[in-house]
């Protein structure tokens, strides 16, 4: 399926590690940073495994595809593969809250389950996935870069501390890309070192709108940011360049703020729509009816798209009477430009990191901006831009 590659010894002797380890134990971990050869680790052990039951997990969709794009498999979200699905109740206090249905095993008895992205796993959704994967005789591989971002609750699922097999090394063919070579040099906290300026890996300075340009000159790229306001900003300045004057518009991406389990779309999912079209469900606040480029169908509430506040979506919610469209109501905003913690699990061709150029940190701030800023280069695949704005 994909051109044999000759594994360096460091990936040898993690092949090797995992293998034994998946041989007597239900549970290893593999970590290492961007370019260190997970994926092609991963390949060679799927090789090894061909004649057993595979099971490819993510915690995103787009972190999903792009696991099918690397391994050939088919692969889904965690979410979606471990629970029936979840139903609406109201507290005291009249606030919606989402109870998800007992979970499921997600495979077939005595499958591998392997889970990419694994940084992004917090300690509840790991001891859930585990304890139902164990109890139809499968194992578990964890995948992950212990330098991303960690899960929201700040504490990792997997031992990532104590992993089965770590790799280190950047690889030969890594080692030439100037975007692994400034994450590599940001990983260890000498970012201000990088001197491979050029097409890869560019600097500019200059305005927000010239950020929003950049946007939509087209191809797969996002900005991403630091803070709401300055993605905000920018989403506003790209839909005025592109001359978007209704709320929303075919051909718009958007990005997705919530989890939303009944339709299987979750929280960072960036989606390119393909139809707007205006929907009034009956005694029902206003909605727009949205198809994706792939095909899927959900709604969004008129009133809360590029609104952050989730109580005020919530209560909009609340006030839908058709079940079917309740249901599918998705959260969104405007997907030009992102967070980096919103980015997590994705990658793009191209990424402009807007006012993220800072490469040195105080020992106070050191290791969260280091982490936010090693994920935002990551993100990038083929080129990426440092902006920085004028004060």
């Amino acid at each position: 399926m994909f051109e044999p590659i000759a594994l360096t010894a460091p990936q040898q002797e993690a092949l090797q590690q995992l293998e034994a380890t998946l041989a007597s134990t239900d549970e290893a971990v593999l970590v290492g940073p961007a370019g260190s050869g997970k994926t092609t680790v991963l390949r060679e052990l799927l090789d090894l495994y061909d004649d057993r039951p595979l099971c490819m997990l993510a915690p995103t969709g787009k972190a999903a595809r792009r696991m099918m794009e690397v391994t050939g498999f088919s692969a889904r979200t965690i979410h979606s593969a471990l629970y029936n699905g979840c139903e609406e109740n109201q507290d005291k206090k009249g606030h919606t809250k989402l109870k998800f249905y007992d979970p499921k095993p997600p495979c077939k008895p005595g499958s591998l389950v392997i889970v990419d992205e694994a940084s992004m796993v917090n300690q509840d959704l790991y001891k859930t996935l585990k304890a139902q994967v164990l109890s139809v005789g499968g194992s578990l591989l964890w995948v992950g870069d212990k330098e991303q971002l960690p899960p929201l609750d700040g504490v990792w699922g997997p031992n990532f501390d104590s992993p089965t097999a770590e790799l280190t090394e950047i690889h030969r063919q890594a080692e030439g890309s100037p975007i692994i070579k400034l994450a590599t040099l940001i990983r260890n906290n000498r970012g201000q070192e990088f001197t491979d300026w050029g097409d890869t890996v560019g600097y500019s300075s200059g305005s927000i709108e010239q950020a929003a340009k950049w946007v939509i000159e087209g191809g797969d790229r996002v900005c991403l940011t630091w803070t709401n306001k300055v993605r905000q900003a920018i989403n506003r300045c790209v839909r005025n360049f592109m001359g978007y004057t209704s709320l929303l518009q075919s051909g718009e991406t958007v990005l997705v703020l919530k989890n939303n389990w009944f339709i299987d779309v979750v929280n960072g999912d960036v989606l390119k729509l393909a139809r707007v079209t205006n929907y009034r469900a009956p005694r029902s606040p206003p909605l727009l009816k949205l198809t994706t480029t792939s095909g899927q169908v959900f709604y969004a509430l008129r009133d809360c798209i590029g609104v952050a506040n989730y109580q005020t979506f919530r209560q909009q919610v609340a006030r839908i009477r058709v079940k079917e469209v309740r249901d599918a109501v998705v959260h969104i905003d405007y997907g030009y430009c992102l967070t980096v913690h919103k980015s997590q699990g994705s990658q793009w061709r191209d990424v402009c990191l807007v006012e993220c150029e800072s490469l040195r940190y105080t020992n106070k701030d050191l290791d969260g901006k280091r982490r936010l800023l090693y994920t935002g280069v990551t993100r990038a695949q083929q080129r990426l831009l440092i902006h920085s704005l004028d004060s």
